[in-house]
């Protein structure tokens, strides 16, 4: 997938919004798809002299460390307006740690996740994420598995980006 296009769009969507000030709670830094979503949204930002990263929080695509991240949210001295939570897991952590405190998704505090996982239209308030299109990854797979079965080529090292879009929900 196209994760860099998909932080880009996240910070792009932010933008739109008013939201100036964001922050991030980044996946594994051994992760490639991870490093990916976190500089498209970082690329996005240093392009608009109005928008600043002014927090983030280290995580590895779990519930738990959502949790984590609110918890440094909750004592950071410059807060975010808005968050990109790199996966839905952690996106539900921090979520589900926020509305505890009493804080109005997205009056007081917008986020958005990654993956668009189908529980994002379950919880309340419902999270708007970076859709992955897995039925178009299937087909694509495919195609490239039939092509490779007719050549006789020894071809190997295809890459594919599948477009990502944003799904907008009730958490921006």
């Amino acid at each position: 997938f196209d994760s860099y296009g998909g932080g880009y769009l996240v910070a792009q969507h932010f933008y739109n919004k008013g939201y100036r000030d964001v922050g991030i709670i980044n996946g594994p830094f051994d992760r490639n798809e991870s490093l990916l979503r976190r500089n498209g949204f970082n690329d996005f930002i240093s392009q608009k002299s109005d928008m600043n990263l002014v927090w983030s929080s280290d995580g590895d695509f779990n519930f738990e460390d959502g949790e984590r991240a609110f918890q440094s949210y909750r004592a950071a001295r410059n807060k975010p307006r808005a968050i990109f939570s790199s996966n839905d897991e952690m996106c539900m952590g921090f979520l589900k740690c926020a509305t505890k405190e009493g804080f109005e998704i997205p009056k007081d505090i917008a986020i958005a996740g990654y993956d668009d996982l189908p529980i994002c239209n379950y919880v309340h308030p419902t999270i708007t994420s970076v859709k992955t299109d897995y039925v178009t990854l299937g087909k694509k797979a495919l195609q490239i598995l039939k092509e490779n079965m007719k050549s006789s080529d020894n071809h190997t090292g295809i890459q594919s980006i599948i477009p990502v879009s944003l799904s907008v929900r009730e958490s921006t």
